[in-house]
């Protein structure tokens, strides 16, 4: 008897090493149709580009997250700045300050009032009339006793100015006012004085001693 034909014999061993990697390449297909292009960037070039761009822009999303940051604590300083500082620095700022002199006729006293107020603030100050005020007092007839607080009763208060006006930083703006008295034989006049804005007010006061020293002889 002869051998079978070598020809059948390589068929089948062909059969058999051809079926497992027919296998082996559907179950390769599978998983990469299962898979998603970013999983694998280095299956095809444009995938590639996909999974860079995908990386800058991760990058890019968390440099704008840091520079926002970066702002927030910016403008939160700067707010700080300008709320407390800069609003101390320009806030309206007077000074102000009263003074009289005073002399005697036959049958009354003459009182001339002196009003200043000074801007010593970075900004220009708006005073209205109607929150301006001076008025004066005189001291009561004291009792019979070593040492007394003065009382003083109230004479009258008058306005400042019958105007508005403003003062430019470092600008001073000097009142004076006459008034006449019927009582000469007041001692004391105590003078105080209002300086009002829209959300400020600045007194000052003085005590104006009515003696032979700042009177004039009949």
């Amino acid at each position: 008897m002869g051998h079978p034909p070598a020809s059948g014999k390589r068929e089948c061993l062909t059969g058999f090493q051809v079926a497992p990697a027919t296998v082996v390449a559907q179950i390769v297909s599978r998983q990469l149709s299962s898979r998603s292009i970013l999983d694998i960037p280095r299956a095809l070039p444009i995938s590639v580009e996909i999974y860079m761009s995908s990386q800058s822009l991760e990058t890019a999303l968390k440099d704008i997250q840091d520079l926002v940051s970066i702002l927030a604590v910016f403008f939160a300083a700067a707010w700080g700045y300008f709320k407390y500082f800069r609003g101390r620095a320009f806030k309206p700022r007077l000074e102000v300050s009263i003074d009289g002199k005073i002399s005697e006729e036959p049958d009354r006293l003459v009182l001339i009032i002196c009003v200043r107020i000074k801007n010593v603030g970075l900004v220009k100050v708006d005073i209205e009339s109607k929150l301006s005020a001076l008025s004066v007092s005189a001291n009561v007839e004291e009792p019979p006793i070593d040492i007394i607080r003065a009382i003083w009763r109230h004479l009258g208060s008058f306005r400042v100015t019958e105007e508005n006006f403003w003062l430019e930083p470092g600008e001073t703006e000097v009142i004076e006012s006459l008034y006449w008295l019927s009582d000469t034989k007041l001692k004391a006049l105590r003078l105080e004085v209002t300086a009002g804005a829209a959300r400020s007010i600045w007194k000052s006061a003085s005590i104006l001693v009515v003696s032979p020293a700042t009177t004039s002889a009949p």
